[in-house]
Protein backbone atom coordinates (compact mmCIF):
# COMPACT_ATOMS: atom_id res chain seq x y z
CA UNK A 1 0.00 0.00 0.00
CA UNK A 2 2.79 2.44 0.89
CA UNK A 3 4.61 1.66 -2.34
CA UNK A 4 1.49 2.46 -4.33
CA UNK A 5 0.95 5.80 -2.55
CA UNK A 6 4.61 6.66 -2.93
CA UNK A 7 4.46 5.56 -6.56
CA UNK A 8 1.39 7.77 -7.14
CA UNK A 9 3.17 10.68 -5.42
CA UNK A 10 6.13 10.25 -7.76
CA UNK A 11 3.82 10.10 -10.75
CA UNK A 12 2.10 13.31 -9.62
CA UNK A 13 5.51 14.95 -9.20
CA UNK A 14 6.50 13.93 -12.74
CA UNK A 15 3.20 15.22 -14.15
CA UNK A 16 3.59 18.55 -12.27
CA UNK A 17 7.13 18.87 -13.54
CA UNK A 18 5.99 18.24 -17.11
CA UNK A 19 3.16 20.76 -16.78
CA UNK A 20 5.58 23.37 -15.41
CA UNK A 21 7.95 22.62 -18.26
CA UNK A 22 5.20 23.07 -20.86
CA UNK A 23 4.06 26.33 -19.22
CA UNK A 24 7.65 27.57 -19.12
CA UNK A 25 8.18 26.71 -22.76
CA UNK A 26 4.95 28.48 -23.71
CA UNK A 27 6.41 31.68 -22.22
CA UNK A 28 9.07 31.64 -24.91
CA UNK A 29 8.51 33.93 -27.87
CA UNK A 30 10.55 34.74 -30.95
CA UNK A 31 12.64 36.86 -28.62
CA UNK A 32 13.48 34.09 -26.13
CA UNK A 33 11.79 34.53 -22.78
CA UNK A 34 8.94 37.01 -22.98
CA UNK A 35 10.44 40.49 -22.83
CA UNK A 36 13.98 39.24 -23.39
CA UNK A 37 15.33 40.46 -26.77
CA UNK A 38 17.23 38.21 -29.15
CA UNK A 39 20.04 39.80 -31.15
CA UNK A 40 21.67 38.65 -34.34
CA UNK A 41 23.86 40.08 -37.08
CA UNK A 42 23.48 40.93 -40.73
CA UNK A 43 25.34 38.65 -43.12
CA UNK A 44 26.30 39.37 -46.73
CA UNK A 45 25.63 36.87 -49.45
CA UNK A 46 27.72 36.80 -52.59
CA UNK A 47 25.34 38.57 -54.96
CA UNK A 48 24.20 41.11 -52.35
CA UNK A 49 27.00 42.72 -50.31
CA UNK A 50 24.53 45.08 -48.55
CA UNK A 51 21.44 43.93 -46.68
CA UNK A 52 18.21 45.72 -47.51
CA UNK A 53 15.71 46.57 -44.78
CA UNK A 54 12.29 46.97 -46.38
CA UNK A 55 9.07 48.45 -45.02
CA UNK A 56 7.16 45.22 -45.75
CA UNK A 57 8.05 41.54 -46.18
CA UNK A 58 8.01 41.69 -49.96
CA UNK A 59 10.63 42.32 -52.65
CA UNK A 60 8.39 45.11 -53.95
CA UNK A 61 8.59 46.97 -50.62
CA UNK A 62 10.40 50.27 -50.14
CA UNK A 63 14.02 50.10 -49.01
CA UNK A 64 14.35 51.95 -45.69
CA UNK A 65 18.12 51.45 -45.30
CA UNK A 66 20.83 49.26 -46.81
CA UNK A 67 22.95 47.79 -44.01
CA UNK A 68 26.51 46.56 -44.05
CA UNK A 69 27.31 43.02 -42.90
CA UNK A 70 28.04 42.62 -39.18
CA UNK A 71 25.38 45.07 -37.93
CA UNK A 72 23.61 43.93 -34.78
CA UNK A 73 19.85 43.53 -35.19
CA UNK A 74 17.02 42.70 -32.82
CA UNK A 75 14.52 39.98 -33.74
CA UNK A 76 10.91 41.21 -33.52
CA UNK A 77 9.02 38.16 -34.81
CA UNK A 78 9.47 34.68 -36.17
CA UNK A 79 10.45 34.00 -39.77
CA UNK A 80 7.58 34.50 -42.19
CA UNK A 81 8.25 32.87 -45.55
CA UNK A 82 11.72 34.20 -46.47
CA UNK A 83 11.49 37.32 -44.26
CA UNK A 84 12.27 38.27 -40.68
CA UNK A 85 10.89 41.32 -38.84
CA UNK A 86 13.83 43.12 -37.20
CA UNK A 87 14.91 46.35 -35.54
CA UNK A 88 18.16 48.29 -35.84
CA UNK A 89 18.07 50.99 -33.15
CA UNK A 90 14.85 52.94 -33.87
CA UNK A 91 14.21 51.54 -37.35
CA UNK A 92 11.89 48.54 -37.74
CA UNK A 93 11.58 46.64 -41.00
CA UNK A 94 12.03 43.35 -42.80
CA UNK A 95 15.17 41.58 -43.97
CA UNK A 96 15.65 38.39 -45.93
CA UNK A 97 16.12 35.49 -43.51
CA UNK A 98 19.16 34.32 -45.48
CA UNK A 99 20.93 37.60 -44.64
CA UNK A 100 20.64 37.45 -40.86
CA UNK A 101 22.18 35.07 -38.34
CA UNK A 102 21.08 34.64 -34.72
CA UNK A 103 23.84 32.28 -33.60
CA UNK A 104 24.73 33.44 -30.02
CA UNK A 105 28.39 32.63 -30.71
CA UNK A 106 28.54 35.57 -33.12
CA UNK A 107 28.27 37.96 -30.16
CA UNK A 108 31.74 36.83 -29.01
CA UNK A 109 33.46 37.69 -32.30
CA UNK A 110 34.91 41.13 -33.09
CA UNK A 111 32.56 43.22 -35.24
CA UNK A 112 33.79 45.58 -37.95
CA UNK A 113 32.15 48.33 -39.97
CA UNK A 114 33.24 51.03 -42.44
CA UNK A 115 34.44 54.36 -41.04
CA UNK A 116 33.28 57.81 -42.17
CA UNK A 117 34.59 61.23 -41.19
CA UNK A 118 32.39 64.25 -40.58
CA UNK A 119 33.16 66.86 -43.19
CA UNK A 120 30.59 69.21 -41.73
CA UNK A 121 28.43 71.98 -43.07
CA UNK A 122 29.94 74.92 -44.88
CA UNK A 123 31.02 77.51 -42.32
CA UNK A 124 30.04 75.38 -39.30
CA UNK A 125 32.14 73.10 -37.11
CA UNK A 126 29.38 70.76 -35.90
CA UNK A 127 26.78 68.44 -37.40
CA UNK A 128 23.50 67.30 -35.83
CA UNK A 129 23.30 63.73 -34.56
CA UNK A 130 19.68 62.58 -34.61
CA UNK A 131 17.61 59.85 -33.04
CA UNK A 132 15.59 59.27 -36.22
CA UNK A 133 16.27 60.09 -39.88
CA UNK A 134 14.19 63.25 -39.85
CA UNK A 135 14.60 66.99 -39.23
CA UNK A 136 11.25 67.05 -37.39
CA UNK A 137 12.72 66.23 -33.98
CA UNK A 138 15.47 67.99 -32.01
CA UNK A 139 18.97 66.51 -32.34
CA UNK A 140 20.38 64.15 -29.71
CA UNK A 141 23.59 66.13 -29.85
CA UNK A 142 26.34 67.37 -32.14
CA UNK A 143 29.59 66.04 -33.50
CA UNK A 144 32.54 68.03 -34.77
CA UNK A 145 34.13 68.18 -38.18
CA UNK A 146 36.87 65.56 -38.25
CA UNK A 147 35.10 63.18 -35.83
CA UNK A 148 34.93 59.58 -37.02
CA UNK A 149 31.92 57.29 -36.88
CA UNK A 150 31.09 53.77 -37.98
CA UNK A 151 28.43 53.45 -40.67
CA UNK A 152 25.81 50.77 -40.10
CA UNK A 153 23.55 51.58 -43.01
CA UNK A 154 22.86 53.91 -45.91
CA UNK A 155 19.54 55.56 -46.76
CA UNK A 156 18.62 57.99 -49.52
CA UNK A 157 19.52 61.10 -47.50
CA UNK A 158 20.70 59.66 -44.18
CA UNK A 159 23.37 57.40 -42.75
CA UNK A 160 22.70 55.17 -39.77
CA UNK A 161 25.85 55.64 -37.68
CA UNK A 162 27.52 54.68 -34.41
CA UNK A 163 29.67 57.01 -32.31
CA UNK A 164 31.42 54.84 -29.72
CA UNK A 165 28.33 52.66 -29.32
CA UNK A 166 25.70 55.40 -29.45
CA UNK A 167 23.42 54.86 -32.44
CA UNK A 168 21.75 57.57 -34.45
CA UNK A 169 21.51 59.29 -37.82
CA UNK A 170 23.38 61.94 -39.79
CA UNK A 171 22.72 63.48 -43.16
CA UNK A 172 24.81 61.75 -45.84
CA UNK A 173 26.00 65.06 -47.27
CA UNK A 174 27.96 65.80 -44.08
CA UNK A 175 29.91 62.53 -44.06
CA UNK A 176 32.90 61.45 -46.11
CA UNK A 177 33.68 57.76 -46.58
CA UNK A 178 37.14 56.41 -45.83
CA UNK A 179 38.76 53.15 -46.91
CA UNK A 180 38.89 51.97 -43.29
CA UNK A 181 36.89 49.11 -41.82
CA UNK A 182 37.52 48.84 -38.09
CA UNK A 183 36.10 47.17 -35.01
CA UNK A 184 33.13 49.03 -33.59
CA UNK A 185 31.76 49.31 -30.08
CA UNK A 186 28.31 47.84 -29.53
CA UNK A 187 26.83 49.99 -26.80
CA UNK A 188 23.27 49.99 -25.44
CA UNK A 189 21.20 48.77 -28.35
CA UNK A 190 18.27 51.13 -28.10
CA UNK A 191 18.55 54.87 -28.10
CA UNK A 192 16.72 57.06 -25.52
CA UNK A 193 13.61 57.22 -27.75
CA UNK A 194 12.58 53.76 -26.61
Amino acid sequence: MMKTKHGMGSLRMVVRTLVLLVVSLSCFTAGGLAGEPVYGYTVAIEQMPLIDMLDEPDDAGNVLFRYYPDVRIELLSEKEDDWIHVRVCNIDGYMKAAQVNFDPELAKAPHKLPVSVIKGKTGEGTVNFRELPTLDIPPLGYHYTGDECHVLGIGEEWRHVSFRGRLGFMKTEYLEDTEEITEYVIGPFQSPLR
